[in-house]
This record gives structure tokens, sequence and C-alpha cells, in this order.
């Protein structure tokens, strides 16, 4: 029953990845064109300020989920409903505390954001961050019993409710958009679902699970346990929160509300590319730590991290090869010219990242040696240099030049994350983890030479491919030429990786794959 559960779960949670990242594409820009660059940006910059406040969870969501589980494989229930007291206590307090530090950063919005906005754009902003702030303090407390029905492994449900809120809010916000309110009526929107939402699973836990609360039992052992759980659990948060809001705040602080929104735009499309990659590595983490505790050879291990690697990189790097070919007409059609920065943008960010996630799988190996720590501490101190760096690089008088200044948290990322994610990772890696880091970069180099040369002889083939004129020049038929040259340059694609790129442990799969679809149709 359970594995059906968390089978059923695991499509679920595609199904709500896969919703989330079509929609994206649709809601971007009909939002921008319903609200209008400036005040889609100012929407941006609050709802990256709120994301500072979630770094208050501390990591205890994660703690909860585990604690909760231990206590049920224990059958020590006495112990489950303490935790259940202590977690409801702790976010209570949370929330509160939530509620203090964003009225502090309310009252001081005018001297952060004096120099990007607008008197009129700061106060919208304002109004915005406080139906956010409202949102924010009643999830914390809330959070609980999502908690809890995670811990019993009640997949289905709170798959399936995550899923459904998901296409709720998507369609309050096209309502509240069509109605012709702004942003603020977009936060109202989101505010209000989700407060009716968190009472779905408030009444599962009582009528289905049925939990209970001891309030008043405070267990000083378990609550150090807690505490040193949650500890790199939290940096995680921070640097989490520290690279997807600090670029959107800064750009916000020091340059406009139009830059904000453009880098927004960029970031829509990296949180596809990142949420397709990070999803293949997940799944490995299991036979990792099995393999680490029957003591596999490093070479073994070493083998999976290659193969794993290769995969995610050359979907990594057909994706770049793509973009870097068809991005600057997709990124035409689907935002308009005012967003014609989000193209480079996006290159930028695809050629620094294409490393570290591919090597992603790396994470689930320190996890399984317990070697994590390191890495949690490292990445902290990338994100703390390229905050700095982004600070300094979008201020006025930046090195970049005046009107460059909007790439500069795009260049500090690239900058910080190639001496961090590319130098000091490969080397702990190489040297600690002992992952053989001289083979991974010996196979990606023989993908880079093939999808590179696939690229560039598609560049210059497109360049006498006339997708401005005539039917394809705007409109449908400008999408229909779009898809129809993408859809040609991968099919061409295909045996080209198929005689230079795939290994043959790789062709074994995509047979095996191909085998068992023939198979489904046979039985049709």
């Amino acid at each position: 029953m359970q594995k059906d559960q968390k089978k059923a779960g695991v499509l679920i949670s595609y199904a709500d990845m896969a919703f989330s990242a079509v929609i994206g594409i649709f809601f971007t820009p009909f939002a921008q064109r319903m609200m209008g660059m400036s005040e889609y940006g100012v929407y941006t910059i609050a709802s990256a300020a709120i994301g500072y406040l979630t770094m208050l969870d501390l990591g205890f969501t994660n703690a909860m989920v585990r604690f909760t589980a231990k206590s049920r494989a224990e059958q020590n229930s006495n112990q489950e409903y303490k935790i259940n007291g202590m977690f409801l206590t702790f976010y209570s307090v949370i929330a509160v505390l939530s509620i203090i530090v964003g009225l502090v950063l309310y009252f001081n919005f005018d001297g952060i954001f004096a120099e990007g906005l607008n008197a009129h754009e700061i106060g919208r902003a304002k109004i915005i961050f406080l139906v956010m702030l409202a949102n924010t303090a009643f999830s914390f407390p809330m959070s609980v019993f999502s908690s809890i029905v995670n811990a019993y492994e009640e997949f289905i449900f709170l798959k399936s409710f995550n899923l459904v809120t998901n296409v709720i809010k998507y369609v309050a916000q096209f309502l509240v958009l069509f109605s012709g309110f702004q942003s603020v009526g977009l936060a109202v929107a989101v505010t209000v679902v989700t407060i009716v939402s968190k009472f779905v699973p408030l009444v599962f836990c009582f009528k289905k699970l049925h939990v209970k609360f001891y309030f008043g039992h405070f267990d000083k052992k378990l609550f150090g346990d807690i505490m040193n759980y949650s500890a790199f659990v939290f940096l995680n948060i921070v640097v989490d929160q520290l690279n997807a809001n600090t670029d959107k705040m800064v750009l916000g602080a020091l340059v406009s509300s139009g830059a904000t929104a453009i880098y927004n735009t960029a970031y829509t499309l990296q949180a596809g590319v990142y949420s397709l990659s990070t999803s293949i590595s997940g799944v490995f983490l299991p036979s990792l730590t099995k393999m680490v505790t029957l003591k596999k050879s490093m070479d073994e291990i070493s083998d999976v991290f290659i193969k794993v690697g290769r995969l995610q990189f050359m979907i990594m790097a057909f994706v770049m090869g793509g973009f870097v070919v068809f991005g600057q007409r997709f990124v035409h059609l689907w935002v308009g010219e005012d967003y014609a920065l989000v193209y480079p943008i996006v290159i930028f960010w695809l050629a620094y990242s294409i490393v570290p996630l591919s090597q992603s799988i790396g994470v689930s190996i320190l996890q399984a040696q317990n070697k994590h720590r390191m890495r949690s501490l490292i990445y902290l101190i990338i994100a703390v240099f390229h905050v700095l760096l982004t600070i300094f690089l979008s201020r006025e008088g930046s090195p970049l030049g005046e009107e460059n200044r909007i790439l500069g948290p795009t260049v500090a990322a690239c900058f910080s994350n190639l001496i961090g994610q590319w130098l000091i990772m490969n080397w702990y890696y190489k040297h600690v983890t002992k992952i053989n880091i001289g083979g991974y970069w010996k196979e990606i180099l023989k993908i880079t030479a093939v999808i590179g040369l696939y690229a560039l002889a598609g560049g210059l083939v497109m360049r006498f491919v006339p997708l401005d004129r005539g039917f394809a020049a705007s409109g449908i038929g400008a999408w229909v030429a779009l898809v129809g040259v993408i859809g040609v340059y991968s099919l061409l694609f295909l045996p080209v990786a198929w005689r230079f790129m795939l290994s043959p442990f790789e062709k074994g799969m995509v047979r095996t794959a191909l085998k068992k679809i023939k198979g489904v149709l046979k039985r049709k």
C-alpha cells in the first residue's frame, strides 16, 4: 500500500511540476501585458522581499517530517503527540516573529528602494508586501498539518491537494487580471486561496489521521536533536533564498522596477530548466545510500556519478545550444522587444549552471556519505560573495556601465559560481569524496564538442532561414514557424547523438525504452 502511495505521489508531483512549468510560460507574458512592466516588477520585488521571511522556518519542516516518522516507526505515540505540540508552538512563535520582522522591513521600504523605485511604486510594493505578510504569518503554524500528512506517507492526498491548490491559484490569478485588477488584486487572490486551502490538511489530520497535540511537555533532549538536525537544513534554506531573491531585491533597490521585471522573466525560464535537471538526480539517493552502506568501491559510485552526469549534461547542453540558436526569436515572440535582455541573461545562466546541475547527483553522494555539511558551508560562502558582488556591479558607477547594470546579478552569479561550484566543489569531489572527476570531465568535453559543433551549424543555417517575413513574421504563423524549425533541429540531432555521443549503456537504455513502448502498443 505504501509503495503504491509513493509511486502515485511521485507521478502526481511530476504532473504538478509539468503543470507549473507549462502554465508559467503562458501566465508570465499574460501578467506582463495586463499589468505593464513597472507593475509586474513591483509585484516581483514584494514577492522577493517576503521570500526572506520564509527563512524563519529554520529547517523545521524537514525536521518535523523526520522526527514524526521516526516516532511512528518506533510506535511511540506519546512522543509523536509531544512533537506535534512542540512544532505547533514553534511555528506559532515564528508567525509572530515574522509579523514583527515583516513590519520592520515594511517601514524601511522607502529607504531601501528610494534609488530604484518612485513614490507610487514604493506605495504599491508596501501594500502588496502587507497582504503577502498576512499570508506568510498564517501559513507558518498551518504548515504543521501538511508536515504531519507527509510523515504519515499519505502521498496521494498530499500531492493531489498540492496540485489542485496550484491549479486554483492560477485560475484565480487569471480571473483577477481579466477583471482589470493589478498587482494588489493578484496578491489578495493568492492569499485568499492559500488561507482557505490550509484548512484542508487540518481537517484531514483530525478526521482521517486522528492526530493529537500534547502541550506543556517540553523535552530538552528531543529539542536538542531537532536543532542539530535542522541546523544545516536551515543553512541550505538561507543559501536558496539568497540566490533566489537577492538579485531581484538589489535590482529593485538600485536600478528599477523594469529591471526586476526583466530579470524575473529570465528566472521563469531558468526555473523550468532547473526542475528538469534536478528531477533526475533525486531518484538516486536511496540506491547511493545503499551502495555506501554496503561499502561499495568508489569506482562503482564514480561510475554512477559519471553516467548520471553525462545524461544531465546532455539534456542541459542540448537545451543551451537550442536556446543560443532560437532563443532570441523565442523571447521576442514570448514577451516582446522590451524584454530583449532576457536572452543574454538566460544564456549566462545556462553557461555557468550546466556543470553544477550535471553534478547534482554529487549532492546525493555527499548525503549518503554524511559529508554534505561542508558543501552547505561552501555554498553559503559562495552565496554571500555573490550578494556582495551583485551590489557592487548593480550600483551607480558600476564597472559594467550604466546601461548594463541590469546584468550585474548575472555576471556576479557567473563569476562566483565558476569559483565555487566549478573549481572548489570539483576539488572537493576529487580529494575528499574521492569521485573520479577526471573521468567526468573527459566525458563532458566529448559531449560539448558534439553539441557545440551541431549548434554552430544550426546557427549558420538559420541565418538563411527567414523567420521574420511573410507568414512567419507575426502572430500564430510566427509561432508555427518557430516550433517547426525547432522540431527539425531536434529531429536531425537524434542520428548525430546516436552516432557520435551516446555510450553503449545509453544506447541500451534507448533500446529498452523502445521495446517497452512497442510492447504497450501491441497490447492495445
